[in-house]
């Protein structure tokens, strides 16, 4: 990530506090806004905004819990029963009121600054990369955090909803009980993927019943082995997580196969009824991703697909016999 990320002595309320934090906290937060610079330059989102947004997120994280307590109640945050029992949660909350403080950010940054240890429902695209940026730091030593990095700088929907399925995973298998924020926002992103105008709506519209999901991710592999895609996948998401019912993946041998194989099966699924969501990476076509809720189509390159590895970050998902020629429903 070579972009250059504004510094922070931009913003001198924000620098003081910075120099306050431990050298490692310090450096968490310059690989945050690093990850932000890129993001926001691979996005055309306002750098500053971004950088700024990075640099303050942590100002509070490292203040003892009577203290944030103690200044959520000067801000007017009222603690819910979560941040009370552990208010190390107010980091988020408290910095964000110092930037509405200082007269700095809007409020897409205070927004980003504010949630992004919990997440929440609704949040903007800055929230978003926040969240995602706090959690796949290169700093950050996990299995998948890598895959999950290069997913989210790709479609950052994407890569926001397999984070917070992440993050979840994670705090449950450790007893940690979920924020009733963290809960809403799984919910939200796992079915209001595109502007859905409620959850309702989405449900009817890329939720199908029965077994129309899989037949759309049969027809979609048999598309791509009848125009001669190679190494078919069909991945079962529905144990492990909230982001699809069911993975596709792909490969091409070159990006002009990629692209065409993703026009070959998005006619297919098209012509049998589902709803597209969104169709990201024609630009490159070395991965052309179909979102239709439910079903999720990934078209790589060969090289592409080493690279991001998405077998082995959902590997616990049980893989789908491909039929070549399902059936499908009129």
């Amino acid at each position: 990530m070579a972009e250059t990320v504004p510094e922070p002595g931009k913003w001198p309320p924000v620098a003081r506090a910075l120099e306050r934090l431990s050298a490692g906290r310090r450096a968490h937060v310059a690989r945050v806004a690093a990850w932000m610079a890129a993001w926001a330059a691979r996005s055309g989102q306002d750098p500053e905004a971004a950088a700024l947004a990075a640099w303050a997120h942590d100002l509070a994280r490292e203040w003892a819990p009577a203290a944030l307590l103690a200044e959520a109640a000067r801000l007017g945050w009222q603690p819910d029963a979560w941040e009370t029992e552990a208010p190390v949660l107010l980091h988020g909350p408290v910095a964000a009121a110092w930037l509405q403080e200082w007269g700095l950010g809007g409020p897409a940054v205070q927004e980003a600054v504010r949630f992004h240890t919990t997440a929440a429902p609704g949040v903007g695209l800055l929230a978003q990369a926040l969240y995602v940026a706090d959690a796949v730091e290169p700093g950050r030593r996990y299995s998948g955090r890598g895959a999950l990095e290069r997913l989210a700088l790709h479609d950052l929907g994407q890569g926001y909803r397999a984070v917070l399925e992440a993050s979840a995973a994670f705090y449950r298998r450790r007893g940690v009980r979920l924020h009733p924020r963290t809960l809403a926002a799984l919910a939200a992103a796992g079915e209001a993927e595109g502007g859905r105008e409620t959850i309702e709506r989405t449900q009817r519209a890329v939720r199908p019943a029965g077994d129309a999901a899989e037949e759309w991710a049969q027809l979609a592999a048999a598309t791509a082995l009848r125009h001669k895609g190679e190494d078919v996948r069909i991945l079962d998401m529905r144990p492990v997580t909230l982001v699809a019912d069911f993975f596709v993946i792909v490969s091409g041998r070159t990006a002009l196969q990629v692209a065409a194989l993703a026009d070959h099966i998005e006619e297919a699924l098209d012509a049998a009824g589902a709803h597209k969501l969104a169709r990201s990476g024609q630009g490159r076509a070395e991965w052309v991703l179909l979102d239709y809720g439910s079903v999720v189509v990934h078209i790589f390159t060969e090289a592409e697909r080493r690279y991001y590895d998405l077998e082995r970050l959902w590997g616990d998902a049980p893989r789908l016999e491909v039929a070549e020629e399902p059936e499908t429903r009129n």
